[in-house]
């Protein structure tokens, strides 16, 4: 359990700046969703890579 919780605080951020560098650029972009399922499809996306990242992690 704590090998989960060490990995996880020293993956997410990175991921979230990656998450937060993603955002900016649809921020810089003319890109609006069109509706909340295409807020759901990136979001959704987002969170499986990051989960799949942390599924190939030796503990």
């Amino acid at each position: 359990m704590n090998k989960l919780l060490g990995l996880l605080e020293n993956k997410i951020p990175r991921d979230l700046n990656k998450l937060d560098a993603m955002f900016e650029d649809y921020r810089n972009s003319d890109f609006i969703p069109k509706n909340t399922a295409d807020i759901s499809r990136s979001i959704k996306d987002i969170s499986e890579g990051i989960l799949l990242d942390i599924g190939t992690k030796k503990f």
